[in-house]
């Protein structure tokens, strides 16, 4: 599978950074512009207007003024600048960042495992290096600890699942509420950080037009803003990278504009602004307003992100600890340093949004829970399927005990059997020769399995190996996708299969037999039969009337709409055979 050469959409892997030419890291910093800066350049317009509302609109001085405007400089300084880009995003994985991203990298220095079917020999990928084997006294104490206590290994997955909804959450209200009020969250170069962007330019743009036009109504401002939005979402089918081009010259332009427009009104009107980037009128803002300059902070924040963020923020302050200590092996002082000062921070900032709960910040909050409880029902599911499989998998040497015919007639062809397992044969095959008492002369046991790595190179995707004596044409092949590895829909999966099959009989101990090279090719020609066992999960007799509702009824509505591995490897319906089987977790 071919993957785009579009930096934008795959990210820069560390160990290939210095292949990358200097032409694609200015093209990325370009497009950039028209996304990321675009966005946080817009947010900074509606704080003061969010913040001096209610009972602080009686405060509106100069040193309140002054606090809030130095309250918004530092929170640029140390939030965005120093904690995002001097030291979150130097903790990428392969070029890769966001909260799963840093969850990636734990799970591999720390050999948390969480996924069932990891396999030694994934950890010898390219892509996951985990540097050193050095360890500290501080980072064998955190590992022992994940090994000790397997629950605590659930914790953080619930903790991550949990910062990642809370994005989702925020993500799906923010396009559809005012600019005036509130942004989204921009940390990656994606479709909805764009959308949002577009939103608050679009409407703040139409808006400022009745400066100009103070007769325009505003029921002419939304519709003009809803045809330009249109206009600007049928173009988004061409990518986010064509997009970004598009709108990186606006963002530019912008950008320039506000800054000259800032440094003429400092100079003319009041340079005595200057002095609020002093850390002491903060201290001043919260002395002279209380409590009601501590729910303002709510509106603050609003500069760098919206009403569900600042947990998110939260969240990658507190696995950022955990990556200073496990993957990078800092001092303790130097951990706890961070701790304290953005954690210190961030709390600060999301205790005020808090208390903004009863008024509508109650809405992202239970999205994100439900997002939260839908992504860990399927954890629970899947997971619970993969120890039934494991449980009732046929042994090897049951198969072997039974010939090279395996107690069937086999017939010319290839057979691929997918299963979950990356070892032993599958109890849907046990299920299938019963009924069908007949099998192609090469049976492959295809196991499609994700890695902790973003991607997978070409060349890494297929683990070839023999399962018993050559006579039996037995093989399992195992295709492993990174958590950001998308199968393309032109892809012709069963001629890559076959390839990766024959080389590996070709590179054999002893070098590989005609005979059975041509064996699997004519069996290829013969045609290709697909075995997928289409199981249903239900909950034991036994079992509480919660995990009855979480089993039978929301883990089997989401199995149903899930792409399957027919779907996902573009499978072709016509030689598609599907076994029904049911497990009882």
């Amino acid at each position: 599978m071919n993957q785009s050469p579009t930096v934008i959409e795959q990210g820069i892997s560390r160990q290939h950074l210095k292949t990358v030419s200097c032409a694609n890291v200015l093209t990325l910093a370009y497009q950039s512009l028209g996304v990321i800066y675009g966005d946080l350049s817009i947010s900074p317009l509606y704080v003061y207007k969010t913040t001096f509302s209610g009972k602080l609109s009686l405060h509106e001085d100069d040193e309140e003024i002054f606090g809030v405007f130095s309250f918004i400089f530092w929170t640029f300084t140390l939030i965005a600048l120093f904690k995002y880009v001097f030291i979150v995003l130097s903790a990428d994985d392969n070029g890769e960042g966001g909260t799963f991203a840093l969850y990636s990298l734990l799970c591999r220095y720390a050999k948390l495992s969480v996924l069932p079917n990891h396999q030694e020999m994934d950890e010898k990928l390219s892509t996951y290096a985990t540097g050193s084997p050095g360890e500290t006294r501080q980072s064998t104490a955190v590992k022992s600890f994940f090994e000790k206590h397997p629950k605590s290994q659930k914790c953080l997955l619930i903790f991550v699942l949990l910062g990642t909804c809370m994005a989702i959450g925020d993500s799906v209200l923010t396009p559809t509420i005012s600019g005036r009020n509130l942004k989204a969250e921009s940390s990656s170069l994606d479709s909805i950080s764009i959308l949002i962007t577009l939103f608050l330019a679009v409407l703040s743009a139409v808006s400022g037009v009745k400066l100009k036009i103070p007769e325009l109504h505003e029921n002419y401002v939304v519709i003009i803003s809803c045809i330009i939005l249109v206009a600007i979402f049928s173009v988004q089918r061409y990518g986010t990278h064509r997009v970004a081009f598009i709108f990186a010259p606006i963002s530019t332009a912008w950008l320039l504009s506000i800054s000259s427009i800032g440094v003429y009104n400092t100079i003319k009107w009041n340079p005595r602004i200057v002095s609020a980037l002093s850390p002491v009128y903060m201290y001043k803002f919260l002395r002279s307003t209380g409590i009601e300059g501590w729910v303002s902070l709510g509106g603050v924040v609003l500069s760098i992100t919206g009403l569900a963020v600042t947990s998110v923020m939260l969240v990658t302050t507190c696995l950022m600890t955990l990556v200073m200590t496990i993957v990078w092996k800092q001092r303790t002082i130097t951990v706890l340093a961070f701790l304290l000062c953005f954690g210190s921070i961030e709390l600060l900032y999301f205790t005020s949004c808090v208390y903004k709960i009863p008024e509508g910040g109650w809405i992202p909050i239970l999205l994100s829970l439900t997002f939260l409880v839908l992504m860990y029902i399927w954890n629970y599911g899947t997971t619970k399927k993969h120890e039934f499989d494991v449980e009732n998998k046929v042994s090897i040497d049951r198969i072997i005990a039974l010939g090279p015919s395996i107690g069937m007639v086999r017939v010319p062809g290839i057979g691929l059997v997918y299963t979950n397992l990356v070892t032993g044969v599958p109890a849907v095959f046990g299920h299938f020769v019963t009924n069908l008492p007949a099998f192609h002369r090469i049976l492959v046991f295809v196991c499609v399995k994700s890695v902790q790595v973003p991607y997978v190179g070409e060349e890494e995707r297929f683990v070839i190996s023999r399962v018993g004596p050559k006579e039996y044409g037995m093989f399992r092949s195992v295709v492993r996708y990174g958590y950001r590895d998308v199968p393309r829909e032109i892809y012709d999966f069963e001629s890559r299969l076959v390839s990766a099959i024959v080389e590996f009989v070709e590179t054999e101990p002893g070098g590989g037999e005609g005979s059975e090279l041509r064996r699997i090719m004519e069996a290829k020609e013969a045609g290709v039969a697909y075995i997928l066992g289409q199981s249903y999960a239900k909950a034991k007799q036994s079992s509480s009337v919660l995990k009855k509702l979480a089993v039978n009824v929301v883990f089997a509505f989401m199995s149903t709409n899930c792409r399957g591995t027919d779907v996902v490897l573009n499978v072709p319906h016509t030689p598609l055979l599907e076994v029904g089987m049911v497990y009882y977790v």
